[in-house]
Parts: structure tokens; C-alpha cells; sequence
């Protein structure tokens, strides 16, 4: 199994299996937010299929709505 460090701020799809361990390293701060299974399709236009068993920067993801989704949580 591999270790991969992670991003600040990560987007994590559903796992079916562990295939790597994430690791944090320095100060952690921790804000969850678990979607419904359509939820970032719905709000992002994300299709689930991209997001299963795999993890992503989220800044490369969503981009300019990052910071658009911490406003709306804040």
C-alpha cells in the first residue's frame, strides 16, 4: 500500500477498498463535510464515477468555487 501526503484541502471519493493510506503532516486542521452520494454532481457538476477510490487537490478540482464553497460553510 502506498503513503501519499495530503493536500490542505483534499476531496476524497467513496472507497470500495484501501489502495493507499493519506497522511497529514504539520498543523491539522479538520472540517468534514460528507456529501449524498449525487451531492457534488448536483452542486458542481462532479460525476460520483470520477470521484470513486480516488482523492484530489480539491483548489484543482473546484477551482475558483473553493472558495466560493468556504464562504457558504463560513
Amino acid at each position: 500500500m502506498r503513503l501519499e501526503i495530503t493536500h490542505p484541502a483534499t476531496l476524497v471519493g467513496a472507497k470500495t477498498h484501501q489502495r493507499i493510506q493519506l497522511e497529514s503532516q504539520g498543523h491539522t486542521e479538520t472540517f468534514t463535510i460528507l456529501f449524498q452520494p449525487t451531492g457534488l454532481q448536483m452542486m458542481f457538476g462532479l460525476p460520483g464515477s470520477l470521484l470513486v477510490d480516488e482523492h484530489y487537490d480539491a483548489g484543482a478540482v473546484l477551482g475558483s468555487r473553493l472558495p466560493e464553497l468556504r464562504e457558504m460553510l463560513g
